[in-house]
């Protein structure tokens, strides 16, 4: 797989608000919060540490890096991501998540649409190989998310 050489965020505006632009969940966000890319851009989430917070913000990150900011010809599709490491500090007040993302660069998920929708039903189709091939197009990298409690 070839490592994605996606860019970190440059908006002039807060995570919350990039969040609500692109009609993203952001109620669990402070206004003074960062983007998570490192201890002193924390994501500063309201309330007490959960799961599910942090893979909504996550996921929101990852739409707007990879998806939403992106010019459509350099941007990614089938986003999917795995956490690889998980390390708190601070009397667990600061958490850090590693995780490793994957998507298909636009180009590649668009000929892949295209591919499957003529040729995907067809009973001689090898979808076995349609797979294959798809992953070999997938592209990689990880990123670290701070959160801040």
């Amino acid at each position: 797989m070839k490592e994605i050489k996606a860019n970190p965020i440059q908006a002039d505006i807060s995570f919350k608000e990039l969040c609500r632009r692109y009609n993203l969940p952001e109620d669990f966000l402070t206004s003074n919060s960062g983007r998570g890319y490192s201890k002193d851009d924390a994501i500063i989430c309201n309330g007490r540490e959960q799961i599910e917070t942090e893979q909504n913000l996550i996921e929101n990150r990852n739409l707007l890096e990879f998806t939403y900011l992106p010019k459509t010809e350099d941007s990614y599709r089938n986003i999917n991501w795995d956490v690889e490491q998980i390390e708190r500090f601070e009397n667990d007040s600061l958490k850090k998540i590693r995780v490793k993302i994957t998507g298909l660069p636009y180009k590649a998920w668009l000929g892949r649409r295209i591919e499957w929708k003529e040729n995907g039903h067809n009973e001689n189709f090898d979808k076995e190989w349609f797979a294959k091939r798809t992953l070999e197009l997938t592209e990689y990298c990880s990123r670290d998310f701070w959160f801040k409690y």
